[in-house]
């Protein structure tokens, strides 16, 4: 059964102090990719209620999904998942503040209180009810570094049950690590459920050469060894650029691009 923690009134003041402005913030766009074949996806998938995009670090998850919201000129909730939220009174306060920055409406979201204690699950549906009717229409409410929350986090269960209350036109974004846990299998039978994987994330050897433009590098000139690059990163996104940024260095000593490749997810690991 969820629990409340005993978080009282005067600990939610202090965490309205203490929060942290890019909890509740999408990362801010620079020069970037824009991955056309991946908005094209989640286009013709507009009517799935959840977007689960799944790979390790450096493939550009969070990337995609803040670039597809800018262009798309959509509105969105952003919400970084870390470890308070394995308390889900903490997680619920935090978001209701998200969903003041992202609607501008001051009125407070319903709070979690002791009394609540044997209801989670309905408290939990009517709060995302009540966050979605303060949504615009096609907005997307966005999970990014879903992974932090933990295997065995309370915070799963509490998903669940937001996952009932997405209305049509709406959806609801995971960005992670990690596969979703398996408590996300039922949505995913049900044919609710884009996933987007590393296979998809991975660059094409065209979007690659998009990269090395917005880095200054010339096709022409370099063509040999956008391809060798390409090759080796496996279109693995930042090992590209990393691989791009030192290719004086490699061409210099005549380094192994196999053996570069290795060392830098090495070392970004």
């Amino acid at each position: 059964m969820l629990r409340l923690s005993g978080i009282g009134i005067a600990i939610y003041q202090s965490m309205r102090s203490s929060i942290s402005p890019a909890k509740i913030t999408a990362p801010t766009l620079g020069d970037i990719v824009h991955r056309e074949r991946l908005y094209k996806i989640i286009d013709e998938n507009a009517k799935t209620p959840i977007i689960c995009i799944s790979a390790p670090a450096g493939y550009g998850k969070t990337t995609l999904v803040n670039a597809y919201i800018e262009k798309r000129s959509l509105s969105c909730l952003w919400y970084k998942i870390d470890a308070s939220d394995g308390d889900i009174s903490s997680f619920f306060y935090h978001l209701g503040l998200a969903s003041k920055k992202a609607t501008g409406n001051k009125k407070e979201m319903p709070m979690l209180k002791p009394e609540y204690q044997l209801g989670i699950p309905a408290f939990t549906r009517h709060y995302f009810r009540e966050l979605f009717a303060r949504l615009s229409p096609d907005s997307m409410v966005v999970f990014d570094n879903y992974q932090d929350a933990g295997k065995d986090s309370v915070l799963h269960d509490l998903i669940q049950e937001a996952i009932q209350e997405v209305p049509q036109g709406y959806r609801l974004v995971f960005i992670s690590r990690e596969e979703p846990p398996c408590g996300f299998a039922k949505s995913n039978v049900n044919g609710d459920v884009l996933k987007i994987s590393s296979e998809l994330l991975a660059f094409t050897y065209e979007e690659s050469v998009q990269a090395a433009k917005l880095l200054g590098i010339n096709k022409k000139t370099d063509i040999d060894l956008l391809k060798n690059i390409h090759s080796c990163t496996k279109g693995w996104v930042t090992g590209f650029k990393l691989l791009l940024n030192r290719k004086d260095d490699l061409e210099e000593i005549g380094v192994d691009l196999e053996v570069a490749s290795q060392d830098i997810v090495f070392e970004y690991f």
